[in-house]
């Protein structure tokens, strides 16, 4: 099923924007947003059940994001994977999946990745101010 998907999703995106590496399908980071709606209305992928990015501390791709979704009906998962460069910016998916929101948050303020086109792109886990102290 996994090699039906990456054959479809390079015929609608282009053959060189979609290969299959260890079981995640890799998506040029520029497609992003086209790959992951056609998933959701062709594959009935509806639900994004993570989006993490991971630190992979070289020079040509520094974060690599990964997006798990879910097919409930044929009860099958699919990882998709894109890279970034270093103080690269990606498109945001939350116009897709609401709940891309928080994840996307969360990448920004953890790792300082930017998402082009999100609603509400401040820190969500760490404050830019620190409160005083309490003497006791």
């Amino acid at each position: 099923m996994l090699n039906d998907i990456v054959s479809e999703l390079q015929q609608f995106l282009s053959i060189n924007d979609v290969t299959l590496d260890n079981g995640s399908v890799v998506i040029n980071k520029n497609n992003i947003v086209r790959a992951i709606q056609f998933l959701k209305n062709e594959k009935e992928f509806y639900q994004l059940t993570d989006l993490f990015a991971v630190d992979l501390n070289t020079s040509e791709q520094r974060f690599a994001l990964f997006y798990c979704l879910l097919n409930h009906d044929a009860n099958s998962r699919i990882t998709i994977k894109t890279f970034l460069e270093d103080e690269e910016a990606i498109s945001s998916i939350s116009g897709i999946f609401k709940n891309a929101d928080f994840y996307e948050r969360e990448i920004f303020d953890m790792f300082g990745v930017m998402f082009f086109n999100h609603p509400d792109s401040r820190k969500i886990l760490t404050v830019d101010c620190v409160a005083p102290m309490r003497k006791s």
